[in-house]
């Protein structure tokens, strides 16, 4: 679809930095999911831009109007990769306060269809809840391939330690409900500190 002027303008509003014009032009109708071509070729977005240029500002007023994250410029990098390779810095943390404020939202949304819990304090490393959401998709997948009736729920308040995912569905064979307890563990870089069954047995290790 060919850019229209609001998109060509808001593009120019980024490179320029000028937040009230780029904060106009998106109540006005321009796409914060807008797509331009590069020069050596392929699609890079809006987000992508605010996010080279370490534009914190403009990341935020995009992510507000529900720019997407995972689109994928001509290195195959999405704004995320980007930002994740300069964990801390500001255009960092509108992500983290992004993805956060999301779950927010998520969680009163789903208080209003009575299949609610409640979600214990506290909370992982950004790394943390990534693969937790990636093991919760498995399971989700695979419940639904077995058309059952179930409830999945993550970091639910109360279980204790295995409370990462919480799995509850009913089994046709011994008519009667299944509960399963998940305490996932995971390294970003395993050679350093390896998971050991011992540690995961042992109960008097907080954290391993």
């Amino acid at each position: 679809m060919a850019a229209s002027s609001l998109d060509t303008q808001l593009l120019q509003a980024i490179k320029g930095q000028n937040y009230s014009v780029i904060e106009h032009l998106l109540t006005e109708g321009a796409d914060p999911n807008f797509q331009f071509d590069e020069p050596e070729g392929g699609k890079c977005s809006l987000l992508h831009i605010a996010v080279e240029l370490s534009d914190a500002k403009s990341v935020s007023i995009l992510l507000k109007y529900d720019a997407t994250f995972v689109k994928r410029d001509n290195d195959g990098e999405t704004p995320w990769d980007m930002a994740k390779r300069v964990e801390g810095s500001e255009v960092y943390k509108e992500f983290i306060a992004y993805f956060e404020a999301k779950n927010v939202k998520r969680e009163q949304e789903a208080n209003r269809d009575g299949y609610s819990y409640k979600r214990r304090p506290g909370t992982a490393s950004i790394a943390g809840q990534l693969y937790e959401s990636k093991l919760m998709a498995l399971v989700l997948l695979r419940l639904k391939e077995c058309n059952c009736k179930f409830w999945l729920g993550s970091n639910v308040d109360g279980i204790g330690h295995f409370d990462d995912l919480v799995i509850r569905y009913y089994c046709d064979d011994l008519q009667e409900d299944i509960i399963v307890f998940v305490q996932a563990k995971h390294r970003d870089d395993p050679e350093k500190k390896k998971i050991t069954l011992e540690q995961i047995l042992d109960k008097k290790v907080e954290r391993v």
